[in-house]
């Protein structure tokens, strides 16, 4: 069919960024060309010797952690950049909702917390939304009201003009990226399960 004949729902999944923090050249040393210490991808891995001091990191092998994380960042990144040029050379970017987002941040030694899974700080539970849809998000706009990540399925649900059920406790995020600053306030909620 010709491009926009039919629906098309398209999840990708990457894994990047995520330890083992293992960028591929050249991510593996552009933010960090300069490390000489032992505190390797291989050997920081899932970061378990570092959450349970079996390994205490200097603060150059925090710097070099975090540029690998970086590394791996800007390689999804590559990445979803051919994904946007593939829509937009098959005619389907500027007819397509786009949503990024993550399940959960990094903790690279703040409070005293490594990896994910162990705290309920920002750096753990504060994650990146973006949304592009042209014509019905515009460009450039940064919404500060908290969210969730539940909230995105009654927004997906919204803008595919499929029905959205009455009885969730998500909301759909359609208003807010409307620029309607005018939401009643809610709370939002974070778990960990220790």
């Amino acid at each position: 069919p010709a491009a926009g004949d039919q629906p098309l729902f398209l999840f990708l999944y990457y894994m990047e960024p995520h330890f083992w923090y293992y960028p591929p050249a050249p991510y593996d040393t552009l933010y960090d060309d300069t490390y000489t210490g032992t505190l390797t991808s291989e050997v920081y891995g899932v970061g378990f010797d570092v959450v349970t001091g079996k390994i205490v990191p200097s603060a150059r092998d925090v710097e070099h952690v975090v540029a690998l994380y970086d590394g791996e960042i800007s390689y999804w990144d590559a990445h979803l950049g051919q994904m946007l040029g593939y829509l937009q050379s098959n005619g389907l970017l500027d007819n397509t909702l786009i949503v990024v987002t993550a399940d959960h941040g990094e903790a690279f030694g703040e409070h005293g917390k490594w990896v994910h899974g162990s705290a309920l700080y920002e750096e753990e539970v504060r994650v990146p939304l973006l949304m592009r849809y042209p014509g019905r998000i515009a460009p450039g706009q940064v919404v500060t009201t908290p969210v969730q990540s539940m909230d995105l399925m009654p927004t997906i649900l919204e803008y595919a003009g499929a029905t959205v059920p009455a009885d969730l406790q998500a909301v759909s995020l359609v208003p807010l990226a409307a620029g309607n600053r005018d939401v009643p306030p809610r709370d939002v909620y974070s778990e960990l399960d220790g």
